[in-house]
């Protein structure tokens, strides 16, 4: 679990070393730069999708909101800034002007 803040207004977007591919229906990625695997199910690798272009926490909550069945999670904001969050501690995703 993350413990950095992500504000609703950052614009991040994934690093340039990092390669995917979906393999029935979950995103592999590796960090070519440090040699990290990771795997994403779910809603997980459709915001590692929505990260190849630059796109604010806020942007992405919108879309997870319009592509998933969200009513089960009191705080989707709080749930995909955690993520993101993750994915910046582990060096896969980068603040962008």
């Amino acid at each position: 679990m993350s413990n950095l803040s992500i504000a609703p207004t950052t614009k991040l977007q994934r690093i340039d070393g990092a390669v995917s591919v979906d393999m029935d229906g979950e995103t592999v990625m590796m960090d070519i730069d440090n040699g990290s695997y990771f795997a994403l199910t779910g809603s997980g690798g459709y915001i590692w999708a929505a990260l190849e272009n630059p796109a604010t926490v806020e942007e992405i909550t919108q879309h997870v909101r319009e592509e998933f069945d969200a009513s089960g999670f009191d705080s989707v904001e709080e749930a995909v800034a955690e993520f993101v969050g993750d994915l910046v501690q582990n060096g896969l995703v980068i603040e962008v002007a």
